[in-house]
């Protein structure tokens, strides 16, 4: 079921003299099995906004329903929409705190109330979906393991957790150009394995308009626009007024076309724009 969002506002520190209002009157449709990205500049509201789908944040005003549960009324089943919603906050190695890789896999599993053979089928599962094994770490100390594998198995905490919705908060954060791509990879296989809609904030155009199949821009607690990407990133004036770059495709074709080369369209993948090229070049 899909994620409904009404006039949603939130403000830090009410009535005190550092009151900030993150969220304002936002409303959103996010669909079942959507891939949703999520940009902004510093501020904006992304992180605050996500921490109400799982419930991290009280809904103050307005009205959010994830999968049916009502999570503005007044007594929500946070428990439930817990087990729905998985959150993968940035820099997730730094939540690893169990002295083996395998009880800070089922360390979710287990608060489930699960019996022990199904925490460890969660846990073998989990941990191969994100390209790991059980049999070769599992009894390692998860700080001792490299920095993609920490990533990883910090991604498999929450998979163990079988969410059917997956937010992600810049998991590519910190990562060289190598393993950003494995992570990214590993974010479009698990969308087609265990968890079908993906919400993911990143603060890298090409990223996102590469994964998502829509875009929802956010500034100053408000929601500009919800488009797909090559919708939103043909609308200059609205990244502009957030303060964003333009994906590298979308930057070429306009300097392209500031040159008198104009190829037609406006699209968001570097892939596209190679096509793109090789067509005009053959009519020439």
């Amino acid at each position: 079921m899909s994620i409904v969002i009404e006039n949603l506002s939130f403000t830090y520190m009410k009535k005190t003299p550092y009151e900030k209002k993150a969220l304002k009157n936002l409303s959103l449709e996010i669909r079942d099995g959507e891939f949703l990205g999520i940009i902004g500049s510093t501020g904006s509201g992304k992180s605050t906004l996500i921490q109400h789908i799982n419930g991290l944040l009280p809904c103050q005003e307005g009205k959010i329903v994830v999968s049916g549960i009502d999570l503005s009324c007044k007594k929500p089943d946070y428990k439930a929409v817990r087990k729905k919603v998985g959150v993968v906050f940035q820099y997730p190695e730094y939540q690893l705190f169990d002295e083996t890789v395998e009880k800070d896999v089922g360390f979710g599993p287990k608060n489930m109330g699960l019996k022990e053979d199904e925490i460890k089928e969660r846990v073998r599962e989990s941990l191969q979906l994100v390209g790991l094994n059980v049999d070769e770490i599992g009894q390692k100390s998860p700080f001792d393991l490299s920095g993609g594998q920490k990533r990883r198995v910090a991604i498999a905490g929450v998979i163990a957790m079988r969410p059917e919705i997956l937010v992600l908060d810049e998991p590519t954060a910190g990562l060289d150009p190598q393993g950003k791509k494995e992570i990214l990879d590993l974010v479009k296989n698990l969308q087609k394995t265990c968890s079908p809609t993906v919400i993911m904030i990143s603060h890298n155009m090409d990223e996102i308009s590469d994964m998502a199949d829509r875009i929802a821009l956010m500034h100053k607690g408000e929601l500009l626009a919800c488009l797909t990407p090559d919708e939103l990133f043909s609308r200059k004036d609205l990244v502009d007024v957030a303060g964003l770059e333009l994906p590298v495709a979308v930057s070429v074709i306009q300097k392209l076309r500031d040159r008198g080369v104009d190829l037609g369209q406006t699209v968001c993948r570097k892939s596209e724009l190679a096509d793109l090229i090789a067509r005009r070049v053959k009519k020439c």
